[in-house]
């Protein structure tokens, strides 16, 4: 027969510490019977008590506390009085009253101090603590007031004990050891695995702590200890980043209160004894303290037979940078795979401190799985802290691997096992197939074919129910969304080489991006500028991995001693603009990255007489969050303005740029006080200037992540800042501006242009007015115009068009209409009435073939042209009821 566990035969009924509690339940339930029995025949005896108390000796303790004397201030609450108060015949009178339990009259005693001249509580007194004497029906004598446990809690520590050691064996094993450190158990014997697996709690660990644990993975029980380190992770994810929760708890210190129980009988000779030292001194017993939930820094109260607590004491922290650096060293796939699900639960949960400790863990192992996952979690995150440790853990990962940051983004890239032709074939049971391939839009799609190979789209229902219980073609969709999310990191990665001042040997292109089956698909729609080492340059374009010139004739291919880099159309003559453009529509190719159709900027008169600031984009009212957004997508630091913080007018949009030694930033300020009232943050933001300061690298910004750089304080003349960067900054921030403006510009007061943005938009009087129709077209919109210049004249519908300045202008069967080019709205000529009408965002796409697909305005302008044509098909009854009454010879 199993021998039984002495623990759980301790607390069964029958056992000392079952017996224990039963009797402080009985205590307990005799003084709740009593106080009812005194509240039925006086329901305000122990207030009155109070009261009279207070009347009787509230002035002579505050002389002898030395505390100020308030007599109308509510001194008489129930931690101030002593026990002994409702026993005095003074406050409770000489009357008859029912007898009260023993051990009560016997504690009111005691909690006296005897050298006090007046009845007074001792200091350290615990019960006189608790509202024992509350008003109310219910007692409040309960376990979360004063953390006595009853049979219920043994009952549910018994179910703990149990289950939570086979559960979460890693953070028992360690909480454990916590304990018996804490209560210097004599029948445990101590676990030294701890010793070895705590570290020094620090973000990045030392050289001499990676040799440490390596030295632990090496040694025999190497393996042990890993083991029970990711243990210990595991179980502190499952428990949401907290070493202990209740039932945890529970199960640690049953063991040490049945010995416990067993011991204090022992010693004071009767159950009866104990239970009375249980209830007069809970805090002696109960292994709690209020930081329970954080047990870094808690302690646990027990006493063991009146030996103190070590000094020594196990320190979490420790324990979990140990546990991280062993794992990473490790950098099994299987560490790989725990590290990522752990840095990503932790960014969810916005839990800094282990995130950042967890995100370098991950960086040290520099596998490529780990640093994709951290290339997917930056761009996830928000969290400026956050951002930085990714960064550095990049570095870490270059650093190992001796190249730069953005060389090993390139080389870590997935193929997801794609062909050339970048789609991969999945069978599928019945003899479908699915593709998984690249559209135009950068995102991963999957496509199912029949047996004959012909497309089914729309998937019929049978299919589609079918389909949801294939895990192969789940998992397929499960990829392409990883794709797409990929994909736009690639994206920006390339566009923003401009900033970087990226530059690719012919080597290194040809082997991260014309031969990868996924960045291929990017390299094959882009313009690409090849150096000679003599300095002269051509552009070409690889649409199937064959170098073709401008003119769309092949070229000579890539030599070994050529450089790469991206083209930019700011320099270019536009001949050769029109060229491209001209051979762009010729191969009917869309690229994901504008050039040939890309926005430049160039810095104006304006400009040079505000220099060094330009306040081309100030004085625009924008969607707050609409342009977080957009700011923090394209890698600008943001920070969301918010009435609690007025310090926020100090701290602007920026961008830093250290391949230039640059700084760009946008200050802004919050309006609309009274919106942000309710909810904390400004609903809109008003834009001012923009300006760029210098930054300094003590480092080297490409391998070690920019984690030294310094920006300085000075400003840069406009006229000092390199043209490809100034286009760029410009373009992102006309991007803010043209999607998340609501139409409105403020204008300064007479005599407040010299005032900062933080005086003059606390003026009481801004006035505004709707968005000038009128002025010229810039930036996006005039590519945007370029392009309709192209496109109209090829449309069935061309002879109802005419194209202006600012407008298109549609002859429509029922009425005329103008179609902004900058805002897509929509007025009815002659008398510019304003008409709404809002794309169905359910419906496709419009199949006109643009040459770029990032222009959500342009797209919607086409349909609306489209639907204004032909206005006497319009059924809508919104967008009717919005016309005139007229007849078709209004406008024939």
């Amino acid at each position: 027969m199993q021998q039984r566990d002495p623990v759980l035969v301790a607390s069964l009924p029958g056992g000392p510490l079952y017996r224990l509690l039963s009797k402080v339940g009985d205590m307990e339930q005799a003084f709740i019977e009593w106080r009812t029995l005194m509240r039925s025949r006086c329901p305000m005896v122990f207030e009155d008590a109070r009261k009279k108390w207070v009347e009787l000796y509230e002035q002579q303790r505050c002389d002898y506390k030395g505390y100020a004397f308030k007599e109308h201030a509510y001194q008489y609450l129930s931690d101030t009085i002593p026990l002994a108060a409702y026993f005095l015949p003074e406050t409770m009178g000489t009357a008859p009253r029912p007898a009260s339990p023993k051990w009560l009259e016997r504690l009111s005693r005691e909690s006296l101090d005897p050298e006090a001249p007046i009845p007074l509580a001792k200091r350290h007194s615990y019960w006189t603590r608790f509202e024992i004497f509350g008003s109310g029906p219910a007692p409040s004598v309960n376990s979360q007031s004063h953390r006595i446990m009853d049979l219920k809690w043994l009952a549910q520590a018994r179910a703990d004990y149990v289950r939570i050691p086979v559960e979460r064996p890693g953070t028992f094993r360690l909480v454990r050891q916590h304990v018996i450190r804490l209560t210097l158990h004599p029948s445990k014997a101590d676990d030294p695995v701890f010793d070895r697996l705590s570290t020094p709690d620090n973000v990045t660990p030392s050289a001499r702590t990676l040799r440490d644990r390596a030295a632990i993975l090496a040694a025999p029980d190497g393996q042990d200890v890993l083991t029970l380190a990711r243990a210990i992770l595991r179980d502190f994810d499952t428990a949401q980043g907290r070493w202990i929760d209740g039932p945890l708890y529970r199960a640690a210190v049953l063991p040490i209160l049945a010995g416990h129980a067993i011991n204090r009988i022992k010693a004071t000779g009767s159950i009866r004894e104990a239970a009375y030292e249980l209830i007069a001194r809970p805090e002696f017993f109960m292994p709690e303290k209020e930081t329970l939930w954080r047990m870094d820094t808690a302690e646990f109260g027990l006493r063991d037979l009146g030996k103190r607590p070590p000094l020594a004491q196990i320190n979490f922290n420790k324990i979990l940078c140990g546990c991280l650096w062993l794992v990473a060293v490790s950098g099994t796939a299987e560490d790989v795979q725990l590290l990522s699900t752990l840095a990503k639960n932790f960014q969810r949960d916005d839990r800094v401190f282990e995130f950042n400790r967890i995100i370098r863990a991950l960086g040290l192992t520099a596998d490529r799985d780990a640093i994709n996952e951290q290339i997917a979690l930056r761009q996830k995150t928000r969290h400026s802290l956050m951002l930085s440790q990714i960064n550095a853990a990049l570095a870490d990962s270059a650093r190992k691997s001796g190249i730069s940051i953005t060389e090993l983004e390139e080389r870590s890239a997935y193929t997801h096992d794609l062909n050339s032709h970048h789609e991969r074939a999945v069978p599928l049971p019945n003899g479908l197939t699915a593709t998984l391939s690249l559209k135009t839009n950068s995102s991963g799609t999957v496509t199912l074919f029949s047996t004959d190979g012909s497309e089914l789209r729309p998937v019929p229902p049978a299919i589609r129910a079918e389909l949801k219980s294939i895990r192969a073609y789940e998992k397929l969709r499960e990829e392409a969304r990883a794709l797409t999310k990929e994909m736009q990191a690639h994206r920006l990665r390339l566009e923003r080489s401009w900033i970087t001042q990226e530059r690719w040997t012919a080597e290194r292109f040809r082997t991260n991006y014309l031969t990868h089956p996924v960045l291929s698909w990017l390299a094959h729609r882009q313009i690409w500028t090849l150096t000679a080492p003599d300095g002269t340059q051509r552009t070409v374009l690889f649409p199937n991995s064959t170098p073709v010139a401008p003119d769309g004739t092949p070229t000579a291919s890539l030599r070994d001693d050529e450089t790469v880099t991206l083209w930019h159309p700011l320099d270019a003559d536009t001949a050769l603009v029109n060229q491209w453009r001209d051979t762009l529509e010729d191969i009917a190719l869309i690229q994901p990255i504008r050039q040939a159709w890309r926005e430049t900027y160039v810095l104006t008169d304006a400009e040079r007489a505000t220099s060094p600031a330009s306040l081309r984009y100030a004085r625009q009212v924008l969607r707050q969050a609409q342009s977080v957004e957009l700011g923090r997508q394209r890698g600008w630091r943001v920070r969301t303005l918010s009435m609690h913080m007025p310090s926020s007018e100090g701290d602007p949009t920026s961008l830093t740029i250290p391949s230039a030694g640059l700084h760009a930033e946008i200050w802004t300020a919050g309006v609309d006080g009274h919106a942000a009232f309710h909810h904390g943050t400004f609903t809109h933001i008003l834009t001012d200037r923009v300006q760029f300061r210098t930054v300094t690298d003590k480092g080297s910004w490409r391998y070690d992540g920019g984690k030294k750089l310094s920006v300085g304080k000075e400003t840069v003349p406009l006229e000092d800042v390199p043209p490809l960067i100034f286009s760029e900054v410009m373009r992102d921030l006309d991007l803010f501006v043209s999607v998340a403006s609501i139409g409105l510009e403020v204008t300064y007061l007479d005599g407040a242009e010299g005032q900062t943005i933080a005086q003059w938009r606390r003026m009481p009087d801004l006035a505004m007015w709707n968005y000038d129709e009128t002025l010229p077209l810039n930036g996006r919109a005039r590519i945007r115009y370029e392009t309709l210049e192209r496109i109209l004249p090829r449309l069935t519908i061309a002879d109802r068009l005419e194209l202006t300045d600012t407008y298109v202008h549609v002859r429509g069967v029922l009425h005329s209409y103008r179609v902004h080019i900058r805002t897509g709205n929509i007025f009815l000529d002659p008398d510019r009435r304003y008409i709404c009408i809002v794309p169905d965002a359910r419906k496709k796409k419009s199949t006109i073939a643009l040459p770029f697909d990032d222009d959500q305005t342009l797209s919607v302008i086409l349909s609306k042209l489209f639907l204004l044509a032909a206005d006497d098909k319009i059924t809508d009854p919104v967008i009717l009821r919005q016309f005139p009454a007229s007849t078709p010879e209004q406008t024939s």
